[in-house]
């Protein structure tokens, strides 16, 4: 491949607080590096990208991190109870968490446990269905509150119903939150007041 070819170019995009962002294009087109790129893990990129008006080159990542949370189309879960799994570093009350949970469409699920919120899970969370999975690092991303949440194709092994419902919550409950989806079923956009396709002009 020519990697001197840009996945792709002349990008203008202004996103407010609360806007709400869809990314869609065939596979190969980009998006998860756009994410990438928006959320600071790729710094590798010409143009000019602006976070409150400040580059953000001038950000430490840490700094950027405060702000945004990322949840990857691959699920990570550590070997510890599904409490530590979302709360991980800050203080929460299980009534947080089961809020959390909630918003992500996952608290009936839990509460089907034996151990509930104590519930250790494997390596990855071997013990999990790949919608729950999902679910829950989507309820890991909520509890850190960020300004910024950038969803990757993140509920493509949840069931449709359950994904309206999910989509619903985040769109009620996240005013003030811009959302980044990125997906391939155009029902996961609807909530989205701005859209940005992306694909090669020359096939």
């Amino acid at each position: 491949s020519d990697t001197d070819t840009p996945l792709f170019e002349n990008v203008n995009l202004i996103l407010n607080k609360g806007d709400r962002l869809g990314v869609s294009g065939p596979i190969g087109t980009g998006k998860s590096i756009l994410i990438q790129i928006l959320c600071g893990l790729d710094r590798e990129y010409r143009g000019e990208l602006l976070f409150h008006n400040r580059p953000y080159r001038d950000y430490q990542h840490n700094e950027l991190r405060s702000y945004m949370s990322y949840v990857h189309q691959k699920p990570f879960l550590f070997a510890d109870s599904i409490r530590n799994n979302i709360a991980i570093d800050t203080e929460y009350s299980d009534e947080q968490i089961w809020e959390f949970l909630d918003l992500a469409g996952l608290k009936s699920d839990i509460e089907g446990f034996d151990d509930q919120l104590d519930t250790p899970l494997g390596e990855w969370g071997i013990n999990l269905s790949g919608g729950q999975k999902q679910r829950l690092t989507l309820a890991r991303a909520l509890a850190r509150k960020p300004s910024l949440l950038f969803l990757d194709d993140c509920l493509s092994a949840v069931d449709t119903v359950t994904e309206e419902q999910i989509l619903k919550n985040l769109d009620q409950q996240l005013k003030d939150t811009t959302l980044i989806w990125v997906a391939h079923r155009e029902s996961t956009l609807k909530y989205c007041n701005k859209f940005l396709k992306l694909g090669h002009k020359d096939v």
